[in-house]
């Protein structure tokens, strides 16, 4: 029988036992602990209510459909306490507010709608609340939560979207071998960024059943080594979750060379096998494989990098269905589902950090099918993000596709602030 993890795991095992040898004796480590009236102060100090948010315009259009604009105000607000013996629990509500007219934008795929897709719909909803063990080297996380491993590239909280993508989750961390971190997830359902309104269970959330695993080595010259498993089992009434039901496995590696005093090199390289999994009504197996290699030099940074989600013979491609897409394949949100015939991403980009410290980067894409190898366009995509001090932060994002082979073209620009305390 699958056992359920409501909003907040209490029972999951949080109290564990660790072991070391010190000669032929077992030695069992316990932290220290510190005065009870030190603890509940250091406690009661530690505790904190947080505010944090988001106000941002955004137009977009896709050819084909009506332009849309969409002014919103995100907000996340609540508190985290401090630890006591080790544990610490966060609640934070997430709202947000649509300041504009709603029949200016689509907030969900599928609708039928006319109007260009701003994934950015009215929400009002739980976004995290968890219970926190950290001690014995390890760190465990039970209840609502997000969860980001490495860069979002397979699992991540698609933090540029107003609403987080959050998980009913049980996360289990341990460091206690040096050099080496370990890390399991048990998922039981994500919560989507289509929020509690969504027209469809399917937006709303996935049903899940899945497994992660990854494990990190730190101790090499060349840089950190990574293992991955994450095997996807999603289902629900509707059957629309259970095509992103996956095994993936993959290896990584991502690391930085220090060429003279002024010039960093810093290289990336990643190999993954993907087959269905679950319910999953197509059978299949793809690749993915991404190479980066970038320069740092004082302000400047640059360089130039390929990723390829291959393609089952134009069957089923290569997908990433919790990953935060937006960092990847283009800040125009045109290829979030990997096409069927899959997607070759060659880019570019030049950064740099200019007068009254705006940092500006731009990159260039050129997209193709991995199966036809039919060129599917150009894009060019260009942020500057200014920090106005420890609260503030500005933002302004452009994105152009210059579509072909049946891509239409798409053109998103926001501009955004963002503040916390």
């Amino acid at each position: 029988m699958k056992i359920r993890i409501p909003y907040i795991s209490a029972a999951f095992a949080l109290a564990f036992t660790v072991s070391s040898y010190a000669g032929d004796k077992d030695v069992i480590i316990v932290p220290e602990a510190e005065e009870p009236a030190t603890a509940f102060s250091t406690f009661i100090k530690d505790t904190r209510p947080f505010v944090d948010g988001r106000m941002r315009y955004e137009w977009a259009d896709i050819d084909g459909f009506n332009d849309s604009y969409l002014l919103s105000l995100r907000n996340h607000f609540g508190i985290e306490t401090g630890k006591l013996a080790g544990f610490s629990f966060l609640v934070e509500g997430e709202h947000t507010w649509i300041m504009t007219n709603t029949d200016e934008y689509n907030a969900f795929p599928g609708t039928g709608s006319k109007q260009t897709l701003i994934a950015d719909p009215e929400n009002f909803q739980l976004n995290r609340l968890q219970l926190t063990f950290d001690g014995f080297d390890s760190h465990v996380v039970a209840g609502r939560q997000e969860i980001i491993i490495d860069d979002h590239r397979f699992i991540g909280n698609v933090v540029w979207r107003q609403n987080d993508q959050t998980y009913d989750a049980a996360l289990f961390q341990n460091e206690s071998i040096e050099d080496l971190k370990l890390t399991y997830a048990y998922i039981d359902r994500v919560n989507r960024i289509f929020g509690e309104q969504a027209p469809s269970a399917g937006l709303t959330r996935f049903e899940s059943d899945s497994h992660l695993f990854h494990i990190e080595y730190a101790g090499l010259d060349i840089g950190k080594l990574r293992a991955f498993g994450y095997f996807l089992d999603f289902g629900d009434e509707t059957g629309l979750s259970r095509k992103w039901s996956t095994n993936t496995y993959g290896i990584e590696i991502q690391g930085a060379k220090e060429l003279d005093s002024k010039i960093n090199l810093t290289y990336l390289a990643t190999a993954a096998y993907q087959q269905e999994a679950g319910a999953n009504p197509v059978n299949y197996g793809t690749g993915y494989y991404r190479i980066e290699l970038g320069v740092k030099k004082d302000s400047l940074n640059g360089g130039f990098g390929t990723e390829f989600l291959t393609s089952d013979g134009g069957n089923a491609a290569f997908q990433t269905p919790l990953a935060t897409g937006h960092k990847f394949n283009g800040f125009a949100d045109a290829f979030l589902i990997t096409p069927d015939r899959g997607l070759r991403d060659y880019y570019i980009w030049l950064g740099a950090t200019c007068p009254l410290k705006i940092k500006h980067k731009v990159i260039l894409h050129y997209f193709t099918n991995d199966y036809g190898s039919d060129a599917l366009g150009f894009e060019t995509d260009y942020v500057a993000a200014r920090k106005i001090n420890d609260h503030f932060t500005a933002v302004l994002k452009l994105a152009f596709l210059n579509g072909s082979g049946g891509q239409p073209d798409v053109s998103r620009i926001s501009l955004q602030a963002d503040y916390s305390f």
